[in-house]
C-alpha cells in the first residue's frame, strides 16, 4: 500500500516536471516567433541589417515547432 502510494508521487512528480519542460519549451518558441517577426519588421523599415535576420531564423531552425 505504502509502496503504491510513492510510486504515484513518483510518476505525479515526473508528469508535473515533463509539463513544465515543455510549458517552458512552447514560451521560447512563442518567444523566437516574436523575435522573427520584429526582425522582419525592422529589416523591412531599414532599420536592422538583414545579417541579424538570418541568425534569428537559423536560431528557429534549431527548433522547429
Amino acid at each position: 500500500m505504502i509502496y503504491k502510494i510513492v510510486r504515484k508521487e513518483k510518476i505525479s512528480f515526473y508528469v508535473e516536471f515533463m509539463i513544465r519542460i515543455q510549458l517552458w519549451y512552447d514560451l521560447a518558441l512563442i518567444l523566437s516567433h516574436i523575435a522573427i517577426v520584429i526582425s522582419e519588421y525592422l529589416t523591412l523599415s531599414n532599420m536592422l541589417p538583414s545579417q541579424f535576420q538570418i541568425s534569428i531564423r537559423n536560431f528557429h531552425e534549431l527548433f522547429p515547432i
